[in-house]
């Protein structure tokens, strides 16, 4: 060993860690065997690890998408922890904790592209985003229930959301928010002209309207207040006549 060369064993370079002193190159430039972390191993140039010019075996550069910071964030039912330890092959993994509770490793590259959304979970769960249930309509997947039941988040025709179970959902168990709880069904009630036909969406302030079939042949939506108070009697075809003149 040259008396003019530094001794780089045991020292970091970005990702490499010096094993041990190597052959020269062909211009008699100093070179040394690197540990990366990755696992692989790389025989470098002196010049190079000190200038900076490289740090890793190339899996830096290979999968340089695949090594992003993705702590916290959200990949299916998937939410990331923290970085694990690269498989045989050098390729990024990281822990993450799916929504029934199980945690799982997984390849960055299978969370970046889609391939990999849960634990194993869902592998057999049925998909009910945008089916509809009574009042409610199935937005998305929600985090498992303390006993690790499926749960969805949907929204009831009432405006509001709600976590529902699966089963309560397929079953018929759960079928509005709650903002049914107390409503008196009135399908197929008279009410004046109007027959009840169903149950309309509310109006702006939450208010439970229906829909109602004129005699005259007409549809109309009107506020349940109003059918049972007698405000409403009609579409509309049947306007009153003019008041009575007082008697002078």
């Amino acid at each position: 060993m040259s008396s003019h060369l530094i001794d780089l064993t045991g020292k970091q370079f970005g990702k490499l860690t010096v094993i041990s002193r190597a052959e020269n190159d062909h211009a008699g430039n100093a070179r040394w065997l690197c540990q990366c972390e990755c696992g692989k191993q790389k025989t470098v140039l002196g010049l190079n690890l000190i200038n900076g010019n490289t740090k890793s075996c190339g899996c830096l550069t290979q999968f340089r998408d695949h090594f992003r910071d993705l702590t916290g964030q959200k990949f299916g039912c998937l939410t990331v922890v923290s970085r694990a330890d690269n498989d045989r092959s050098g390729n990024a993994k990281w822990l993450c904790q799916c929504v029934c509770g199980k945690q799982k490793t997984v390849l960055a590259q299978n969370l970046i592209s889609g391939n990999t959304k849960s634990c194993g979970c869902q592998a057999h769960l049925k998909d009910l985003t945008g089916q509809k249930f009574g009042r409610l309509t199935v937005i998305s997947r929600a985090d498992n229930n303390q006993k690790g039941r499926t749960r969805w988040l949907c929204q009831c025709d009432c405006g509001k959301q709600k976590t529902v179970l699966a089963s309560n959902l397929i079953r018929g168990n759960t079928k509005s928010c709650g903002c049914q709880a107390h409503l008196k069904d009135l399908t197929g009630q008279k009410f004046g002209r109007l027959t009840v036909i169903s149950r309309a969406d509310n109006d702006q302030k939450g208010r439970t309207q229906w829909l109602c079939q004129c005699d005259c042949g007409k549809q109309k939506t009107v506020l349940s207040l109003n059918l049972i108070s007698g405000n409403t009697k009609s579409c509309g075809c049947i306007k009153p006549g003019p008041k009575p003149k007082k008697e002078a």
